[in-house]
Formats: structure tokens, sequence, C-alpha cells
């Protein structure tokens, strides 16, 4: 809903590419980002619950974007989303990624969910969508890649899952990534400790929902983390620079948030 929201800001600087995004709503939703006074206490909200996150998702869903029209431009023809929940980019990229095969890994529960809502907006799955379901509190990486292939490069897109996973969990995943073909890389964002991220709210409506925050990564440490498993950081940018980068400078996005890409 926010990259909704944030798709209907006048200013291009401040727009969220992510058009798709509102048609993945329910009803409900989509009648809180039409009407100007329901977006205005929507945003009144999140702010109340976590300052900055409204700002940082679209500078997310603008750095994860060039991220990918990178990798493809420079040959890669395989893209991984892993929790692609309602990720919008198969659709919204098909026709500047000819000849590249996207996979959804998510739950299986919502990798169900995924597919109804793609028959019901585009008719049925494209072809160049494959969905793999798994549950990566519990299972494996791995246990998708030889659905994905490992023999040629893949990009590994995973966008607002780490904080939710244990460390076990992210270091499983980042080895399974690490054993796939050279010029393969990952991009993720993570959470790092700051005494501002404890806000009470949001823990308490995170765990109200069953996905409490459960890990955080000192940015100290991702290089070598990732390095563990043959992964090379390419770049880790934080909040000052997404916002100098996608959102014209403005000073509110969150501020214990960074995005990561590491090369294989």
């Amino acid at each position: 809903m926010l990259r909704a929201i944030g798709n209907r800001e006048r200013d291009p600087q401040l727009r969220n590419p992510d058009h798709l995004a509102v048609r993945f709503l329910t009803p409900a939703m989509r009648l809180r980002v039409a009407l100007t006074p329901l977006r205005t206490l929507t945003l009144r909200v999140v702010q109340g619950m976590l300052p900055g996150a409204y700002p940082f998702i679209t500078a997310r869903t603008k750095h994860l974007d060039e991220i990918l029209a990178a990798e493809v431009h420079a040959g890669v023809r395989r893209v991984a989303i892993v929790g692609a929940g309602a990720d919008s980019r198969a659709y919204r990229f098909a026709e500047s990624m000819p000849g590249v095969t996207v996979f959804e890994v998510d739950h299986p529960l919502t990798s169900q969910w995924k597919r109804h809502q793609v028959t019901r907006l585009f008719g049925g799955p494209p072809e160049h969508v494959r969905y793999l379901p798994i549950d990566l509190g519990r299972d494996r990486l791995d246990d998708t890649l030889g659905a994905i292939g490992t023999t040629e490069p893949v990009l590994f897109l995973w966008e607002g899952v780490t904080p939710y996973l244990s460390m076990e969990a992210i270091d499983a995943t980042l080895a399974a990534i690490g054993r796939c073909a050279e010029g393969s890389s990952v991009a993720f964002d993570y959470y790092f400790p700051d005494p501002s991220a404890e806000v009470p709210r949001f823990q308490r409506y995170l765990r109200r929902h069953g996905e409490p925050v459960v890990s955080r990564m000192e940015p100290e440490r991702v290089a070598p983390a990732l390095a563990a498993h043959g992964l090379t950081l390419a770049s880790d940018v934080h909040a000052p620079e997404l916002s100098a980068r996608h959102l014209a400078g403005r000073a509110d996005v969150v501020p214990y948030c960074a995005i990561a890409h590491a090369r294989r």
C-alpha cells in the first residue's frame, strides 16, 4: 500500500515507480490510496508507527529497480525474487527484459495468493515467470536452486525479508547464493542495531501479525559475512546516500536501514 501511495506523489523525484502496486491491493486498501483524506491518515499512522518508513520504501524500490536494470543490461538472464510477496518487477519490467526468466520464491501460502492475483490481473502467469514455494524460516534456498539453475549467473533480489529471519536462515541463504555461478549477485536490505530502531508501537504491530523483527546486522560485519560464502560486497548504501540518489535529499528516511549488493 505504501508503494501504491508513493506512486501518486506529484513530485517525480519522490514518486515510487511501482505503478502496479495498487492493483495487488484489496478494494478497501485501494480506496485508502485513491482518497486524499484516507491517504493522509494512512501516512500519519505509518509515520507514528515507524518514522521514515514511507520514504525508505520508495528509495528501496528505486534502488533495487536500478540494480535489476543494470544486471540485466550486463547480461543476466535469470532473476530470483526471494520473498516475492506483491513484488511487481516481473510484470512491470516484462517488456524491457526479453529473454529473462523470473523466479518468484516465497512462502507456499503467499505464493498461492500471488498466482491467484496474477491470474486475476493478467489472465494467467506470464511465460517468463516461475513460482517456487518455500518457507525460508524452515527450509533452505538450496531446495529451489535446481529449478532456478546454478550454471549461469542469477540475480537474487531479497527485499524486506532479512529482519524477519533468524541469522541462521540468513546465513544459509547467503551460502546457497554463494554456490551459484560466478557472476551471480544478491541485493538485500537489512536493519542494523540503533536505539531509534526500538519503536514499541511498531514492534507490537509486527508481533500481532506474527512477524517480529528477529535479526539485525552490524554494517561492519556485512562484508565479512558475505565473504564467508564467496560473495564480495559491491555496495552498501545507507539512508543519507539513498535519499541523495533517489529522494532529492529529503532528511526523514528511516536511519537504521541499508541496502547491500554483493557479487559472486
